[in-house]
């Protein structure tokens, strides 16, 4: 019997997580823009029907008083549910599960 299963990163295997790893650096990450939000940049435009992810920076290093926020809006031409596994049964993580484990890739190192 096959089984539908939605899985969150911390419940991946060490080689699922090097191939959703992959995806994101080879797929996602190209294509995702952080758009930022505070007193110079207002809040973007964003596409009808489409999903975005609404971020809170943290800089531990600074004493920031005002926090910081951004928007990633995810393509609408790429699937929320990304595949994992071939061993019969259906494994998925969701899109914004990967990119809020990767959001470490978007900042300046």
């Amino acid at each position: 019997m096959n089984d539908v299963e939605f899985v969150t990163y911390s419940e991946l295997t060490e080689d699922d997580k090097m191939i959703v790893n992959s995806y994101f650096e080879d797929e996602l990450f190209p294509i995702l823009t952080p758009l930022a939000i505070d007193n110079v940049h207002p809040f973007p435009n964003l596409i009808n029907r489409s999903l975005a992810l609404a971020i809170i920076l943290d800089d531990p290093d600074t004493e920031q008083v005002e926090e910081k926020v951004c928007v990633i809006q995810l393509p609408n031409n790429i699937s929320r549910f990304y595949s994992i596994g071939s061993n019969g049964d259906y494994r998925f993580i969701l899109l914004e599960e990967i990119i809020r484990q990767m959001l470490t890739s978007f900042s300046p190192e």
